[in-house]
């Protein structure tokens, strides 16, 4: 189901319910949505040429701390590593951004996508959040091409995790993908959500 968001009237289209949390795809990027904390998640890759664009658009709006940050090593991106960003320009919507490692280039796994989307989500909930943003549609794998709809399941298998064993934490996870891209994204996340649910 497709709607216009009655606050800002951003395009919506929502997964359901489990475990308490409300799920749903948002059009835009994490510079745009309003949230508590958004999810961020780039490869140990240090050199890209390019950044996934919704990261690309974060790392503007923080006027490039996100390449700082790999460039000078305090954020390599290895499997799992968070860094927390609390201090943002006036300009992004939300509160707080976690920085996720996913890395080596050409090393992912589902296994290890879980866990470490687990591990945000958790240190989401640990900072008070109500409402994360992920943008795993446009995940930083550093790789030419990944299985998008395995990655889906694995990105919400590992938050899923995450809300069941911490119960009354996020309250609403939000995927936020380019308004061009948001029913193709949508339609592996519908698949994914599902799977999640049933098992």
């Amino acid at each position: 189901m497709t709607f216009e968001s009655p606050d800002k009237g951003r395009q919506v289209i929502e997964l359901g319910t489990h475990r308490d949390c409300h799920f749903d795809l948002v059009a835009g990027d994490l510079t745009t949505i309003e949230a508590d904390v958004a999810v961020a998640a780039l490869c140990a890759q240090p050199h890209l040429r390019h950044l996934a664009p919704g990261i690309d658009a974060l790392d503007r709006a923080l006027r490039g701390a996100i390449a700082r940050l790999r460039a000078e090593g305090i954020f390599t991106g290895s499997w799992s590593e968070i860094l927390y960003l609390s201090s943002l320009p006036s300009t992004i919507k939300v509160k707080g951004v976690i920085l996720l490692g996913l890395g080596p280039t050409g090393r992912n796994s589902r296994v290890k996508v879980r866990r470490a989307f687990m591990i945000a989500a958790s240190q989401a909930i640990r900072l008070g959040a109500d409402h994360a943003a992920f943008a795993p549609a446009q995940l930083n794998t550093g790789l030419p091409r990944y299985n998008a709809e395995a990655s889906a399941y694995a990105v919400l298998q590992g938050i899923s995790d995450a809300v069941g064993r911490m119960r009354g934490g996020l309250r609403r996870c939000s995927f936020v993908a380019p308004e061009q891209e948001l029913e193709a994204v949508a339609e592996k996340f519908a698949l994914a959500f599902r799977r999640v649910v049933e098992h």
